[in-house]
């Protein structure tokens, strides 16, 4: 018998309605650095949101502190409110070998997911997860599967 020693990944197609309201988002910002933060940030938030309702987790866009406009233009948020509580997605591109985690976040959330978004903006795959951070730079080799996600998320707090 063959074991992988790969984590599960899983790609999920970017809508078009996703990439208008993270354009939306990041026209409301003001540098063109923060836009494409703000655009990254929401693209991982709504790949997330996905895999959730695949799961059959249910979330909550609106008390997310990525939908506030507020929360938006003066932190670095990309969180997912769910039935568990906050899940951070964090957006990395193809080839970064770590994922910025801005300290901000690094409370009241109860894992972090890395979401690498793919140069056209039509793919997000879903790397892992950890439960917390506590360092700004996320190596990926430090990522747990998403295999282990659903365990984790049912543990008590």
């Amino acid at each position: 018998m063959t074991y992988s020693t790969e984590r599960l990944t899983i790609a999920i197609p970017i809508t078009q309605a996703a990439r208008r309201t993270a354009h939306a988002f990041a026209r409301d910002q003001p540098t063109l650095e923060k836009s494409k933060r703000v655009y990254l940030n929401t693209l991982a938030v709504l790949v997330v949101q996905n895999y959730m309702q695949m799961l059959d987790i249910s979330t909550n866009l609106d008390s997310s502190h990525s939908w506030n406009p507020v929360g938006r233009l003066f932190a670095d948020v990309a969180d997912l409110n769910t039935s568990f509580g906050r899940l951070e997605c964090r957006p990395t591109i193809a080839n970064e070998q770590t994922c910025f985690i801005p300290p901000e976040v690094w409370q009241d959330r109860i894992g972090y997911i890395v979401v690498q978004v793919d140069e056209t903006c039509r793919e997000g795959t879903l790397l892992g997860f950890v439960p917390t951070v506590s360092q700004q730079q996320l190596p990926s080799n430090q990522l747990r599967s998403l295999d282990e996600l659903l365990d984790h998320l049912h543990q008590p707090a």
